[in-house]
């Protein structure tokens, strides 16, 4: 599926797809990507994207981001969603990558809390 997809997918089911405030919850979600399968590529669409209005990356709940995940190089400037990935191309996992949005890739929902 394709970003704006998967949010939908996940609001179907009264979620919404990743945030990840804190280094803890990076963590946790990195371990467990490390034992699925999401095709050849292994990346995810979480809930990161550039805010139009702000031109800043944001979680989907309207929260600041706090860590720095990023691949080299990236987030590039013409790309408005992001991605995680199992292992990156430089061997780091669990990092971001920015995005059109009209990739194909799995997606993680999570709980809707505090909204």
């Amino acid at each position: 599926m394709q970003w704006s997809q998967a949010e939908g997918s996940c609001k179907f089911n009264n979620k919404h797809l990743v945030v990840m405030e804190t280094e803890q919850e990076w963590e946790f979600i990195n371990k467990q990507i490390q034992t699925r399968i999401s095709g050849k590529e292994n990346e995810w669409h979480i809930g990161l994207y550039r805010n139009l209005t702000t031109g800043k990356w944001t979680w989907i709940d309207g929260k600041t981001v706090t860590i720095d995940k990023w691949q080299k190089d990236q987030p590039q400037d013409n790309n408005f969603y992001a991605l995680m990935a199992k292992e990156s191309s430089g061997g780091v996992k669990g990092s971001f990558r920015s995005i059109r949005g009209d990739i194909n890739r799995g997606w993680i929902c999570e709980e809707k809390t505090g909204m």
